[in-house]
């Protein structure tokens, strides 16, 4: 996770309720970068808040998390 978790956890928190569906980038970029930092923010209280509040971010993190572990696998 970040320096500052908090930061992060914001930062996800406020783009992902306020960007449109079709900035897929953006939303890709945030997906990403969760996924590779899960354990550290479903470590956090607020992590895992935000993915309580926001299932549709949860699912598509647990897809990303799933999808690296295979390419992982298949090194």
């Amino acid at each position: 996770m970040e320096k500052s978790p908090e930061k992060l956890l914001n930062v996800v928190r406020d783009i992902w309720a306020n960007i449109p569906p079709v900035e897929i980038e953006l939303r890709d970029a945030i997906i990403s970068k969760i996924s590779y930092h899960a354990d550290g923010f479903v470590n956090h209280d607020e992590g895992i808040r935000i993915l309580k509040a926001m299932p549709e971010l949860a699912i598509a993190v647990l897809k990303e998390t799933v999808n690296e572990n295979t390419r992982l696998k298949r090194k």
